[in-house]
């Protein structure tokens, strides 16, 4: 029996849903982090040295073409004071991994005169997690 193709032109294969799905995802993960950015006022060069970085790296960040690593992803989201959530699903499924989430709550301000706000974070149960942002 000959093996299915790899790659097909037909936009309606299930691969091809997902891809579009994921890329579609992406694309508004990054706008939503350049909206929070603008919604609490901040300046690239505020987020860049929050960043520890220039504010071209930012504004390269905040092209349409970039492909940021997630460690980026997630030192920018600190910066401009948001959380990012994530999900993985099969078909409409969430996917689980096994762990028991213990949820620990606090209060954040980015910057002066800020609103605060509340944030939710789950932890595994059994294993210890580190998180490392730059401020």
């Amino acid at each position: 029996m000959a093996d299915a193709p790899r790659f097909t032109r037909d936009r309606n294969t299930p691969s091809r849903r997902r891809a579009a799905a994921l890329v579609e995802a992406d694309e508004m993960l990054h706008a939503s982090l350049i909206a929070a950015r603008h919604d609490q006022g901040l300046s690239q060069q505020h987020v860049a040295e929050v960043m520890g970085v220039t504010q071209p790296t930012v504004a390269a960040f905040e092209r349409y073409d970039n492909d940021p690593r997630l460690s980026t992803i997630r030192r920018y989201a600190h910066a401009v004071g948001v959380v990012i959530t994530h999900a993985v699903s099969r078909d409409g499924t969430p996917v689980q991994c096994g762990w028991a989430p213990v949820s620990t709550s606090f209060t954040f301000s980015v910057n002066p005169g800020a609103t605060a706000r509340q944030v939710q974070f789950a932890a595994p149960d059994t294993i210890k997690s580190s998180v490392a942002l730059a401020a």
